[in-house]
């Protein structure tokens, strides 16, 4: 089996989508990408993702891939958790502070910062809509940020998602209120979820 060969069924194997950084993990010259990407084996999806040609490009993977640091957050959160219809315009993601994202500032990115010690609160890892596991915050901590942001958010979106948790049988209000405490925003949030319990 010639590299070529062994690359594509990483990629295969890799349901279509693969990165510089797994390629040179394993022992591969990253040279062999862009050798691909000319007798068109593979294309660019962007920088450092590359993609089988006939694979939709998963852009929550591609970014996860990009940004490590990045966690999806916000109106894309609220997306992933089914607590808004909504497909975000642009991709919302939460860096701790003092990262800097420049090398991100060709995507379709809205950045949020936060201390370094909450950047982790929350973070869980699910499914992204094309089956690859991204890093995104549970709901508890979603709220929490939509609340802390509700300036940054449309109205519209931030009562609906607020109306969706309520009536889930899987919400976690002591989890919430947690949170909230962390974050100083717990007499809102309690507020909030008054009005809707």
């Amino acid at each position: 089996m010639n590299t070529f060969e062994k690359i594509l069924n990483i990629i295969k194997e890799n349901k279509g989508i693969i990165s510089t950084a797994e390629i040179v993990k394993l022992g591969i010259d990253k040279k062999y990408l862009s050798l691909m990407t000319q007798k068109k084996m593979i294309e660019r999806a962007s920088r450092g993702v590359y993609v089988l040609p006939d694979v939709l490009e998963d852009e929550f993977y591609s970014i996860s891939i990009r940004c490590k640091k990045g966690i999806f957050s916000h109106d894309t959160a609220l997306f992933l958790h089914d607590l808004s219809d909504r497909t975000p315009l642009s991709f919302s993601i939460t860096l701790p502070k003092g990262y800097n994202p420049s090398s991100l500032k060709d995507l379709s990115l809205e950045f949020f910062y936060v201390k370094p010690e909450l950047h982790s609160l929350g973070k869980i890892t699910i499914l992204s809509p094309q089956g690859k596991e991204i890093d995104t915050y549970d709901m508890e901590r979603t709220i929490c940020d939509m609340v802390r942001s509700k300036s940054r958010m449309d109205l519209q979106t931030f009562s609906d998602a607020l109306k969706r948790y309520s009536k889930r049988k899987n919400k976690d209000l002591s989890k919430l209120i947690k949170y909230a405490q962390k974050f100083k925003i717990d007499q809102k949030i309690r507020e909030y979820m008054e009005v809707l319990i």
